[in-house]
């Protein structure tokens, strides 16, 4: 037995050296061209990503930053430098200009290790630059959207989708606005609408604000190509989509009452001054409310104006420049400074109010410099990172190269010598096993053989056996129902000639038995197999009755409830009974047929 195993052990042995022989060389070489990648684990960044979104204060997110810091200076691992570099980004969020240089830096760090960082950073810049480079943004855009639809991720999918549709929009407005050339501005906004779609069609049904966002950004592109109607509706019902969701928080009632007033903005071109009215009297008040300062509470003040203006609510349009005098100095952002003040040169302007329009015609002026200095300062600076960006990159690349290729063609020389010094060795052993494996299969299929023939055999004789059984049956049939005539002849015949009658009966008696001798074999088998089945039920069920044991050799036959009744003498109602017991000390489920759990048990 031992001596088996060990040849056994020893032939095992063998094969997995020869396995190795032959697989050596090729995870050789995946481990080797493989060695200059990290694994992806972008679950890692996923985890880093949520951790930096929900920390509330700079601190919170410098923390994370040095703590990552020091997991590389422990572990020398790049991916915690990766990820420290990934926390600075949310650092310098209201500093464009640094916040450019931090991305171009971890996206040179990561080199297209991890795909989450790849998508995060061109996701990122493409936000950064979409206002000043929208062309540029939306390479970024379209980098990031080939890798996740290649890797079937949606990280920033849906999001990626809809910065690249408002990149779209924000043309076809800018064509609508100043060049009035409808037929490329119908073109962007075809374009917004398709990735708006894709974003909407990839978002989660639990990302509500997400999903109305998408419904007011259609309602918008509907408004830039003049479907004021279908634009309604969608806007319409983003409204009531994110309306209806209890608990806004202080994010989604903000976007409620700024879609209420893209919704006055469609009744507007649709010249249903009413109803514009009231939606942007609903965002103003919200803006008043909240005490925003920025861009929003000013875009709501022009559009009230524009419908004051076409209506010629005098007092309503005095009554709006007021408040904008009041709040002009508090305002935030140079573009936001720039729409005050133009608001103002033009309202003194009507009014033939000399020195107030030079006196703000004077500041848009000084206003138009600084923003036109301040974009083409970030121009300027962009270009530089992403010159030096793609330079560098180029470089690295290239002399990464040449020595990978160096390295490369020394390894291949090796592990060509390797496996033409086992080329030979291999195919003596893997013909060698096959003619061991062929003898073995040919032994295997002889026995295969054999075990056929005895079956055919076996079934062969139980046919026969069976046919015997159901004429011999069919015989004993004949014989009781003309064994039943005679008594009924000498019932009838008043025991005249009665001793000729009994003779006969004597004789289809003896035939009886002589039926059932002949029955004795196969009827014996049957007595034995049944008496193995109760053997067998009493053994692993001890808590069945005899009754019972009995019972289960009529429902193993498949008999109905009436069938089993007349047979032991018991109404059908008992029976019925009786198998409910049964099923429940077996412990079978209500829905489980014990007929069939019987005919399973050999």
């Amino acid at each position: 037995m031992n001596y088996k195993r060990h040849i056994f052990s020893t032939r095992v042995s063998w094969d997995t050296v020869s396995r190795v022989i032959i697989l050596g060389p090729v995870c050789l070489l995946f481990i080797f061209f493989s060695c200059n990648k990290n694994k992806d684990d972008s679950i890692y960044f996923v985890k880093i990503d949520k951790e930096l979104s929900n920390a509330k204060t700079p601190d919170q997110i410098k923390k994370i930053n040095q703590r990552e810091l020091q997991k590389y200076k422990k572990s020398n691992d790049q991916k915690f430098l990766i990820s420290s570099k990934y926390a600075e980004t949310f650092l310098y969020q209201d500093d464009d200009l640094k916040n450019i240089a931090i991305i171009y830096e971890l996206l040179k760090l990561n080199d297209g290790h991890y795909k989450y960082v790849t998508v995060a950073g061109n996701y990122f810049l493409g936000l950064k630059i979409e206002n000043s480079s929208p062309k540029l943004a939306i390479d970024f855009f379209d980098d990031a959207i080939k890798i996740e639809e290649k890797t079937k991720t949606d990280y920033f999918l849906p999001h990626v989708y809809h910065a690249k549709g408002s990149v779209y929009h924000e043309r076809g407005s800018f064509s609508n606005a100043y060049n009035k050339n409808f037929k490329d501005s119908k073109k962007d906004f075809d374009s917004a609408r398709k990735y708006f779609i894709k974003a909407l069609n990839t978002f989660k049904k639990t990302d509500t604000l997400h999903i109305a966002s998408m419904y007011n950004n259609l309602g918008m592109c509907d408004e830039g190509t003049q479907d004021y109607e279908r634009g309604i509706s969608n806007i319409q019902y983003a409204i009531n989509f994110l309306g209806q969701q209890k608990r806004l928080n202080d994010e989604e009632l903000h976007f409620l009452y700024v879609m209420k007033g893209n919704l006055g903005v469609l009744y507007f071109d649709k010249k249903n001054y009413p109803l514009a009215e009231k939606y942007f009297i609903e965002k103003f008040n919200f803006d008043v409310q909240s005490k925003d300062r920025t861009g929003r509470i000013v875009g709501s003040l022009r559009d009230l104006l524009d419908v004051y203006k076409i209506t010629n609510a005098k007092e309503k349009e005095n009554e709006i420049m007021n408040f904008l005098l009041l709040i002009k100095e508090d305002v935030k952002g140079i573009k936001t400074k720039i729409i005050v003040n133009r608001i103002l040169q033009k309202y003194y302007s009507e009014k033939n109010d000399l020195e107030k329009m030079k006196l703000y015609s004077s500041r848009l002026n000084a206003l138009d410099q600084d923003y036109n200095k301040e974009i083409s300062t970030k121009i300027d600076y962009i270009s530089d990172v992403l010159n030096g960006y793609i330079i560098k990159n180029i470089n690295e690349k290239y002399n990464f190269k040449v020595k990978d290729e160096k390295r490369k063609n020394i390894f291949l020389s090796i592990i060509t010598l390797l496996v033409a010094s086992a080329f030979v060795n291999i195919i003596f052993k893997i013909k060698k096993r096959n003619l061991r494996e062929k003898i073995k299969l040919q032994y295997q299929n002889a026995i295969l053989e054999n075990s056929r023939t005895n079956l055919e055999h076996d079934i062969e004789q139980q046919k026969d056996k069976i046919k015997d059984l159901h004429m011999n049956l069919n015989l004993k049939i004949e014989a009781e129902k003309a064994f039943l005539e005679n008594l009924k002849k000498v019932k009838k015949n008043n025991n005249a000639n009665s001793h000729e009658t009994i003779k006969d009966l004597l004789f289809k008696v003896s035939s009886l038995l002589f039926i059932d001798d002949k029955n004795y074999k196969p009827t014996n088998e049957i007595t034995t197999e049944n008496e193995q089945f109760i053997e067998y039920l009493s053994e692993k069920y001890p808590s069945l009755s005899e009754s019972e044991l009995k019972l289960c050799i009529y429902f193993r036959m498949s008999l109905n409830s009436k069938e089993i009744s007349l047979l032991e003498n018991i109404t059908p109602g008992s029976v019925r009974v009786y198998k409910t017991k049964i099923k429940t000390k077996i412990g079978l489920e209500k829905d489980q047929d014990l007929n069939s759990f019987l005919n399973t048990i050999k």
